[in-house]
């Protein structure tokens, strides 16, 4: 056998491969992207609606699926060591669920969230003026307890009148955010407050196709009209039942960040059928 030969069609069989290859990846990044010019009519009907956009309005036309959780959430009993202290005797505490001591006040919800008061925050209050020195405060609090405090990111940050400032953090999974997982903190003069709920991720399964955002935005005319759009991003979120509780599972949703006449508000749309949910 002429090797040389055989090696060189070997050779030429793998570059036709690769090129193949290639081809069909660059043809299915096209076919799950929204074309330039549909998205340049999209804002020209919003426009005319009333509607800026200060934001890139996603290309995505793909599929995701739905967001699993695991039956884990933090570690309780750390938790309450870490405000309270190592000597904390714990059993009949968790018990009652609530716990005040100390000027410091500590609320279970449920299994997966809390809620912690400090109402003498004045040391803890110094130098907690932007997300990344409140998230840290948060991290070394919640020490131990097994919740994923880093993968939590800035969602938005709020003045309010009264002195009041409350950063919001929401895990993201995968560049998804998981908007049911969140870290509340609220900061004034008189307390320093932290909700958190938490939740194990497990996977994202049963794929669908999702609908283009540019679609959900045209859709809703009642809601997407005389407002600025400042965010628009990809997340998932447990969506109401009719009888008041939520789905165990996260469906994919668009986060639309709007503002009108100063006031900014998170719209979330279920992406398979473009409906709001609450």
């Amino acid at each position: 056998m002429d090797w040389s030969r055989a090696k060189n069609i070997l050779i030429l069989i793998f570059v036709l491969l690769n090129v193949f290859l290639s081809a069909t990846i660059i043809s299915e990044l096209k076919g799950n992207k929204v074309t330039k010019e549909i998205i340049s009519n999209a804002k020209l009907a919003l426009k005319e609606r009333g509607v800026e956009v200060n934001c890139n309005i996603s290309d995505y036309n793909g599929s995701v699926g739905n967001l699993t959780y695991k039956k884990m959430s933090f570690d309780r009993m750390r938790l309450v060591q870490n405000i309270f202290g190592e000597e904390t005797v714990i059993d009949e505490l968790l018990e009652q669920g609530y716990i005040e001591r100390n000027g410091r006040e500590l609320r279970f919800l449920d299994e997966y969230s809390f809620v912690f008061k400090n109402f003498e925050p004045e040391e803890a209050l110094s130098g907690l003026n932007n997300p990344d020195k409140v998230l840290g405060y948060v991290e070394k609090l919640l020490k131990g307890t097994e919740l994923p405090v880093l993968d939590f990111k800035i969602d938005f940050v709020e003045h309010e009148n009264e002195g009041t400032e409350t950063y919001v953090f929401r895990q993201k999974y995968r560049d998804f955010w998981v908007v049911e997982n969140h870290i509340t903190v609220n900061l004034s003069e008189d307390y320093l407050e932290i909700v958190c709920r938490y939740q194990k991720v497990d996977s994202i399964k049963n794929s669908k196709k999702v609908m283009p955002v540019y679609q959900v935005l045209l859709k809703n005319h009642e809601i997407i009209k005389d407002i600025a759009i400042n965010k628009i991003e990809l997340g998932f979120k447990n969506s109401e039942r009719d009888d008041g509780r939520r789905e165990t599972d996260g469906i994919p949703v668009w986060c639309v960040e709007i503002e009108s006449y100063g006031n900014k508000v998170k719209k979330y749309f279920n992406a398979y059928d473009g409906d709001e949910i609450e």
